[in-house]
Formats: C-alpha cells, sequence, structure tokens
C-alpha cells in the first residue's frame, strides 16, 4: 500500500526520514505452507511441531505477525540534545502499519511480563507506565535508559504502531500525522532539492549527509582520543599478561592513534550537503521509477591575494 500524502508523516522539524510502503510475506507462506507438505513430504512432521508450539505459546507466525504487519513503515530523525562528548545527539519515531493493535498490544505486554521476571531486569527497575501527554501510550522507564538519556514510548493510533524514544518527537510527529500541522514538502529544504513529487509514492527518504559525514568524522575523533587510554588502563590492570598480548594491544593502540586523522579526511567529504529519494509507481504495471537528487556545497571562494606594500626608488 503507497502513501497518497506522504508528506503529512513528517514534521517540518525532521532531520531525515524514510517513508516505505514494505512488502507483505502472507502470499509467500500461505503458499509454502501448502505447497511444502506435497514437495517434501518429510517436512510434514517439522510443520506438526512448528504448529504445535505455536499453540503452546499462543503466538502465531500468520495471524499474529504477518496479517497484523502487512508492510509500511515510516522512520523519523528529530535533532536531540548534544550528548557528553559535544555530538549532537538525536530522537527518533518508528511507525509500523498494524492491522491488529489490540492483539499485538498483548502480545507485547506478555513479552513485557516475561522480561520482567529475569532477576538482572528486575534490578534495573524496569517499569511501564502511562505516557505523560500521548493517550494511550505507555512508556519504558529503568536505569539503565536513564542513564542513555532515552525514554522510549509505544502505542498504537490510526493504523500505526508507534514506538519512540523520546515522548516530545511521538507527540510532534502524531500532530503532524493529524493535520494539525504542516508536513515537510513545505519547507524550504524539500524545494532546494527542485524535485517535483506528485501523486502517490511507494518510498521516500530524505538524508542530511553532510551532517552525517561530520558525525562520523567527530566519533572517529573522539574514538582515537578515548581508546588509546582506555586501551592503556586496561594493559596497566593486567601487569601478568603475556608478551603476545601485549604485542596485539599495542598494535591496536597504535590503530587507533590514527583515527584523528582519518576522522579529520572523512570531515574533509561534507561537501555533500543532503539526498533526496523518490521511488513512484512506473507507466507500466510492475514497473518503478526512481529519482535521486543530492545536493553539492559550492566550493569556497578563493582568498584574494594580499596587496604588496612594498615601495620603490627612483
Amino acid at each position: 500500500q503507497n502513501f497518497e500524502n506522504w508528506s503529512q508523516m513528517i514534521p517540518q522539524t525532521a532531520t531525515g526520514f524514510s517513508v516505505n510502503s514494505g512488502i507483505t510475506m502472507l502470499p509467500l507462506y500461505d503458499w509454502a505452507m501448502e505447497k511444502m507438505p506435497e514437495m517434501f513430504p518429510e517436512a510434514k512432521p517439522g510443520l506438526a511441531q512448528f504448529e504445535a508450539i505455536q499453540n503452546q505459546f499462543d503466538v502465531h507466525l500468520k495471524e499474529d505477525i504477518l496479517e497484523a504487519f502487512p508492510g509500511g513503515t515510516v522512520s523519523i530523525a528529530f535533532p536531540g540534545a548534544p550528548g557528553p562528548m559535544g555530538a549532537q545527539g538525536s530522537k527518533s519515531v518508528m511507525m509500523v502499519r498494524c492491522t491488529k493493535p489490540e492483539r499485538v498490544n498483548e502480545l507485547l505486554h506478555r513479552a513485557f511480563n516475561a522480561i520482567s521476571e529475569i532477576p538482572q531486569v528486575q534490578s534495573q527497575g524496569l517499569a511501564l507506565k502511562p505516557a505523560k501527554g500521548l493517550e494511550g501510550f505507555e512508556a519504558i522507564t529503568a536505569q539503565f535508559m536513564a542513564m542513555a538519556g532515552i525514554s522510549p514510548v509505544f502505542g498504537f493510533k490510526d493504523g500505526w504502531m508507534v514506538v519512540g524514544t523520546h515522548a516530545d518527537a511521538v507527540e510532534t510527529a502524531l500532530v503532524t500525522q493529524g493535520g494539525e500541522q504542516p508536513g515537510w514538502s513545505a519547507t524550504e529544504k524539500f524545494k532546494s532539492f527542485g524535485l517535483p513529487v506528485e501523486g502517490a509514492v511507494d518510498a521516500i527518504s530524505y538524508e542530511n549527509t553532510g551532517d552525517s559525514i561530520r558525525a562520523m568524522a567527530a566519533g572517529l575523533q573522539q574514538a582515537g582520543m578515548i581508546g588509546p587510554m582506555m586501551l592503556g588502563m586496561a594493559q596497566a590492570q593486567s601487569p601478568n599478561q603475556g608478551s603476545a598480548d601485549k604485542e596485539v594491544l599495542q598494535t591496536i593502540q597504535q590503530a587507533m592513534g590514527l583515527l584523528p586523522s582519518v576522522g579529520r579526511i572523512v570531515g574533509k567529504m561534507d561537501y555533500m550537503d543532503s539526498t533526496l529519494n523518490v521511488t513512484q509507481a512506473g507507466p507500466e504495471e510492475g514497473t518503478w521509477i526512481k529519482h535521486s537528487v543530492t545536493l553539492i556545497k559550492p566550493p569556497a571562494e578563493p582568498k584574494p591575494a594580499a596587496k604588496s606594500t612594498g615601495s620603490s626608488s627612483d
């Protein structure tokens, strides 16, 4: 199922997104379950055992998974607070088309209850509670999530299962989807691509390529600074290492020392600004046309040469 109004799924504040109509594996599953016993009679005991296991746990691949998720996903990235090393953080929302929200919600709660019985998980204070400002949504809380700066929420809305790292990101996505705010196609960034997108789309994605490259470069430089120190501390805490182990650690330490230089080289490639990909149905049945536009930063103008201040005498 394609997207007639894809832009209304994407808030204007998104820093990246992917919309995809996806595929459904249900016809293939039905065909396999019908044909496999005919083609491979020896598979019948295994198929019967598979059915018995599904009945035992009351989870059925066809009814609870394949039929519940017929295809169609939307992923959205938003800017977040800076991380501890100064790098720009992010928030994200994932939406999956879902036709059986009550059943899927039941299975999620069963899985959560089972995980909560694990002692190591109990020590983290894992819990579910109503999400503030999001009716019908639940928030997942745990000590390690708080340390990571995330507060995941999930719920179901208008035929979608929605999962987000932060409640405010989910709220922004739902407000736009409900038509209360204009979508991403109204932004100057979309217009800068000069790519008209008319009619339904099978897939569309936007990536801020320059930011991704700069983030990768920053990550490499940070790893190059922190990694050798961590290896040095590990080596100091294990003085009884063999000579072979010490040589391996030294080699890794030397290699990690090169990462800042590699990061600076990668950072020079941020002349690629952003990319927009669009896939739509072609003129003939079973065909698709994909358009891709990448914006390139114009080269910096060369600095004018300094004028000579020298004097001449007759």
